[in-house]
């Protein structure tokens, strides 16, 4: 059984273009909504969606978080997958693609997604076990399910 081993490397795809580069840069309010769905339909159909993650973070100031995940093989006889989002930059008001992790060894596609948003969850300073953590504590356990 090959090892099991995950990268948080940020990295792109060829599908994961800025679909805002076209837009004219007088138009000051795109369609976000027809920007997200450019998106996703320029997901590979061999990807599978997990969902998304919507949350309100306050600190100093506040934002939402509005994250889409997908799972995608990148060689499935090779045990080789990519964990993909779609997330929403509050800041910016802007849809961005990012490269989240890549695992190998894992003998299927949903196994690979639980231990790569485990991690990058863990990596982004996430407690799953406290009330902020709830979202994604949810979210994680949906895609167990």
């Amino acid at each position: 059984m090959p090892e099991k081993t995950i990268s948080f490397d940020s990295f792109k795809l060829p599908f994961m273009k800025d679909p805002y580069e076209d837009l004219d840069e007088e138009e000051e309010d795109p369609d976000h909504d027809e920007i997200f769905e450019s998106m996703e339909s320029a997901v590979p159909s061999s990807a599978r969606s997990l969902g998304n993650v919507e949350d309100e973070v306050e600190n100093w100031t506040s934002w939402q978080i509005n994250s889409h995940f997908y799972i995608l093989p990148l060689d499935e006889a090779a045990q080789r997958y990519a964990l993909i989002r779609i997330d929403w930059d509050d800041n910016w008001g802007r849809w961005g693609w990012e490269g989240c992790a890549r695992a190998a060894g894992y003998e299927s596609a949903n196994g690979a997604a639980v231990a790569m948003l485990e991690g990058l969850f863990e990596q982004w300073g996430i407690e799953l076990d406290s009330e902020e953590g709830e979202p994604y504590r949810e979210f994680l356990d949906k895609v167990r399910s």
